[in-house]
């Protein structure tokens, strides 16, 4: 495409004139990411002194932080800790900062890993539907936007409905959202969000 054949909207030309809001989305997620790599020190501890409770693999991984510019066309910075990823085998906790939606803690496990959490699950069923988790067992499993319909709220499940969709299914995944207003409580309520899916890993 010519570059003359080009044209930019009046709010276009406005924010290519104005340096200071690019500016500023680059302070917030630089302060994002030390947040999260304080989150996840403080996670990291919490995982080793429970180490004899949790399995090897998990409390060997390190936090691992990763950025980008467009999950659905926004910023967003990852946080994931505990983790394995392999091919077949995923137990992960995840923690995103998604711009202009919300930030997220996701347990999310598949393969050798699903029927003991699974089972972890069941036991703490009630205790887990007090704490306005949304939970995904079908569709795609790399999505991370809660309000889609690949997830429901825990809440409005039964644990028979859970147990079905776990059997069936591949994968879970179980996430809470803090929206960005909270941002000056954002640290404790992700901590206390995590806290809450390790309970699912325990050995």
């Amino acid at each position: 495409m010519e570059t003359s054949k080009i044209h930019f909207s009046p709010d276009e030309l406005l924010l290519v004139n104005n340096k200071d809001w690019i500016l500023t989305k680059n302070r917030v997620m630089e302060k994002m990411l030390v947040a999260l790599g304080v989150l996840g020190s403080k996670m990291q501890l919490e995982i080793e002194e429970k180490q004899e409770k949790i399995i090897e693999e998990l409390v060997r991984s390190g936090p691992k932080i990763s950025r980008g510019e467009k999950y659905l066309g926004l910023p967003y910075i990852i946080l994931d800790y505990p983790r394995i990823f392999e091919k077949e085998n995923i137990l992960a906790i995840r923690t995103l900062f998604w711009w202009g939606n919300f930030c997220s803690v996701t347990l999310h496990v598949n393969g050798k890993y699903l029927p003991y959490t699974a089972k972890h699950l069941t036991r703490r069923f009630k205790e887990f539907q007090q704490y306005d988790f949304y939970i995904s067992t079908s569709g795609n499993e790399w999505n991370h936007d809660l309000r889609t319909m690949d997830y429901h709220l825990l809440s409005a499940a039964t644990c028979e409905q859970t147990n079905e969709a776990l059997q069936t299914n591949q994968f879970l995944k179980l996430a809470a959202k803090v929206e960005l207003t909270q941002w000056n409580n954002m640290e404790n309520r992700l901590y206390s969000v995590f806290l809450n899916l390790i309970k699912l890993v325990e050995i």
